[in-house]
């Protein structure tokens, strides 16, 4: 039965002799299919090659190309043999993996096929968010801004540490300002915690005025707390600061005011001693001058007007105190030995108020070669404005020492300047005068 090629020609009647030339050679190579995602077609090319039996090129012999059972093309073989497809088709043709390209060679009952790959392309890497642009290392001025902003404004002393011990590569003067920047953001780091720890000690029960100033002066240190700041209003109001901190009595004695807080006592510190209510203090002991303008006296054996009054015991100076709060009107004393250590300290803790060491041009002390007393104010004021509370004369204080013995503090003109040191304690009977004992008083602030 006669019927239609695979090209749609009737195939050779039976019995009808077959062209003299076979095809010995039929291949097909597919060596590309290239996606277009934009244009949505597929650039497929493949390579035909055909040759006679005979030896020869199949010249001329027509190739189809069939693309998963559709015909793409036909081509005409050319001088070597070869068909070469390069061709469009679109990529809805194309299935996902595998994909069968045919050819027929017409006349000769001849195919091949290949099967391939025809993946669509990867789609294109999203794009990738641009890496953060490397942060710029704040310069020295800029850090130690921060370091300041961290103390005044944020209270965050540990953070301002943290800032300050990694700077490197410092003029003088940014060193000198880390140092202090340093001292400072320890100093109040170490204050936080030991009134955190004071507060625990002390609790609800505790005396309420001295809790009050003791929250007061937490609540001024650390971020803003509505828990510490509800607490506080349960607690009686501590009095604000005086406008003018320096008090001129009725004769002309100078008195600064100091606040309450807390200091380190001891020698190394290591004991919290809170005091709890703010009082004014003597700038200078009393003066020859001052003393006899209140009791008419003048015991001293280093005589002026301006020096300390010496040659003085312990009962002598209650009796002063006595008679200034009568002429006064006001209640004066002597300092207890907390209020004299925490006013001589100024907030350090160092073995002077000066630092670790104490030179002859800082107190009156033996190393300084005069042999007596000094006008008062002579030397450099502690941190709170108060002079020779190292050297020139002892200084009596309220507390006794053991049995009649009493307090001195501060040392004296005739002592090494060790003896001078904040903590150091001395003691005489309360009824003993000496060329080196004078006193200062405390005014009580209400």
């Amino acid at each position: 039965m006669n019927g239609a090629g695979i090209f749609g020609e009737p195939e050779t009647p039976p019995g009808q002799r077959l062209p003299e030339r076979q095809l010995s050679e039929v291949t097909l190579m597919v060596y590309g299919a290239t996606w277009d995602a934009e244009r949505s077609v597929v650039r497929l090319q493949a390579e035909a090659t055909t040759a006679f039996s005979d030896g020869t090129a199949g010249e001329g012999v027509s190739v189809g190309f069939f693309l998963n059972g559709r015909k793409l093309v036909e081509l005409p073989t050319d001088d070597f043999g070869l068909a070469m497809l390069d061709h469009e088709v679109p990529d809805e043709e194309f299935v996902a993996g595998q994909n069968t390209l045919v050819l027929r060679v017409k006349g000769f009952a001849r195919q091949v096929a290949q099967t391939f790959d025809a993946e669509p392309p990867a789609p294109p890497p999203k794009p990738q968010p641009a890496p953060p642009p490397v942060a710029k290392t704040p310069s020295v001025p800029e850090q130690l801004e921060t370091a300041r902003r961290l103390i005044e404004q944020d209270r965050d002393y540990q953070q301002a540490i943290n800032v300050l011990e990694q700077l490197r590569g410092l003029s003088v003067l940014q060193e000198m300002t880390r140092t202090q920047l340093l001292d400072q953001a320890r100093g109040l780091l170490n204050e936080t915690n030991q009134l955190g720890l004071l507060l625990k000690q002390m609790g609800n029960q505790a005396d309420r005025r001295g809790l009050a100033f003791v929250v007061d002066a937490y609540r001024r240190l650390i971020p803003p707390d509505a828990e510490l700041d509800q607490f506080a209003s349960t607690l009686p109001s501590v009095p604000a600061a005086p406008q003018e901190r320096v008090l001129t009595n009725s004769i002309g004695m100078k008195l600064m005011w100091l606040p309450p807080g807390l200091y380190q006592k001891g020698d190394p510190p290591g004991v919290t001693t809170l005091i709890a209510k703010p009082f004014y203090m003597g700038i200078y002991p009393v003066t020859q001058a001052e003393y006899r303008k209140v009791t008419s006296q003048s015991p001293s054996h280093f005589k002026g007007n301006r020096r300390p009054v010496e040659h003085v015991s312990w009962d002598d100076a209650q009796a002063f105190c006595r008679r200034l709060s009568q002429k006064d009107g006001k209640t004066y004393r002597l300092p207890s030995e907390a209020e004299w250590e925490y006013a001589c300290r100024a907030g350090t803790m160092t073995t002077f108020a000066f630092g670790d060491r104490l030179s002859p041009a800082q107190a009156n002390t033996s190393e300084s070669g005069l042999g007596q007393t000094s006008d008062v104010g002579s030397y450099p004021a502690n941190a709170w404005g108060l002079h020779d509370m190292h050297g020139n004369v002892w200084e009596w204080c309220e507390d006794a020492y053991d049995g009649n013995c009493r307090v001195l503090r501060g040392g004296s003109w005739y002592f090494i300047a060790t003896r001078a040191a904040s903590a150091h304690r001395h003691c005489n009977s309360s009824g003993n005068r000496g060329r080196n004992f004078g006193f200062r008083v405390v005014c009580e602030f209400a």
